[in-house]
């Protein structure tokens, strides 16, 4: 029942987002950077499962939980369902999902008038700025890249 409640929030996150960019409530940028967040988030949580299975030196449950407050928390969120990290113990639990709270709560004032004006008041050509970034680097070379940096931190 939880991994339903877990998949429903990301899944409605997602759709909201992508509504919001649709009908010009919030930029490319927002969405985007939640994206990468995530997998950066969800990146972490797996090194720090490799590290707690082969006796490693762990990351700190407060940058875990820095990771998901700034954006992080749907890489999390799929992270303690997919490799059973972090999902039993309940103190951090608790401070993670008061994290997806105060994300979400500052999420919905982005849709606000206020929000929106310190939002594209920031970013207001950012998405020009990222899109003109992609054609330097090939997506195959992106991807050989970081599974070389995950092979070589994996294996060390």
């Amino acid at each position: 029942m939880i991994k339903i409640l877990n998949f429903t929030l990301i899944a409605t996150f997602a759709i909201f987002s992508i509504a919001s960019v649709f009908f010009h409530t919030l930029p490319f940028l927002v969405p985007a950077f939640y994206i990468m967040m995530s997998i950066i988030t969800f990146i972490i949580y797996a090194f720090d499962k490799s590290a707690a299975i082969n006796g490693r030196w762990r990351t700190k449950e407060s940058t875990l939980h820095l990771w998901a407050i700034l954006g992080g928390w749907p890489g999390a969120l799929m992270a303690q369902q997919k490799l059973r990290h972090k999902s039993s113990k309940q103190d951090f639990r608790f401070v993670f999902w008061v994290t997806v709270i105060m994300n979400l709560a500052g999420f919905i004032w982005l849709h606000t008038s206020d929000g929106s004006s310190f939002l594209y008041r920031y970013v207001d050509n950012a998405d020009a700025q990222l899109l003109g970034l992609v054609p330097e680097i090939s997506l195959p070379d992106f991807v050989q890249i970081w599974l070389w940096k995950l092979d070589y931190y994996w294996n060390k």
